[in-house]
């Protein structure tokens, strides 16, 4: 697996390459909707929308979503299958996703495309995640595509893997959470 994160106008990019072992390895479209679905459970901030409709015109407020909320299951999620290709084309099919424009207004924050090629050995997918930067910078973005891949493979392997069984906490004050957590001490 192979990692790479970036940022442009508001928007933070992270890419994981999963390589299978040989053409009869595949993953499905079903495997990665269900990771989402772990990945939406885990994190409350994916669950998030902006509300442009505050009574003050110039505010917007995030609004996070309960887990079975419909609005929060509405993934912006693309599979592009490339066949039989290359490294090239996937590369700038990584581009292309990436330079789509996302609307915010009434929908998730984030989305996510895996395009999938094989170089005749083996079937290669590219996790492309794309995410507001109110929601995460380049640093977190890398541990989210982390997680998906992650998530991903033990469903390949019907296990479970820690990020399906643990929910991340909202910290809605990182001092209060240090102080709490005794991060730091006076020593």
């Amino acid at each position: 697996v192979f990692y790479l994160s970036s940022i442009n106008e508001l928007l933070v990019y992270g890419v994981g390459i999963l390589e299978s072992n040989n053409l009869e390895s595949r993953i499905s479209q079903d495997i990665v909707r269900k990771a989402l679905d772990f990945m939406q459970k885990r994190h409350p901030l994916l669950r998030a929308h902006f509300d442009f409709n505050f009574k003050k015109s110039d505010d917007i407020r995030l609004i996070l979503n309960d887990e079975n909320d419909p609005k929060a299951t509405e993934i912006d999620f693309e599979w592009i299958n490339l066949e039989r290709s290359n490294r090239q084309n996937m590369i700038k099919e990584i581009e292309n996703y990436k330079n789509k424009k996302m609307t915010f207004k009434d929908r998730l924050l984030w989305s996510l495309g895996v395009i999938e090629y094989n170089d005749g050995f083996k079937n290669i997918y590219a996790i492309v995640f794309k995410i507001n930067q109110c929601v995460s910078d380049g640093l977190n973005v890398g541990a989210l595509v982390f997680e998906i891949t992650n998530i991903i493979k033990a469903l390949v392997q019907n296990v479970e893997c820690d990020e399906m069984k643990t929910k991340v906490e909202l910290c809605h004050d990182f001092y209060h959470f240090v102080e709490k957590n005794q991060l730091f001490t006076d020593e």
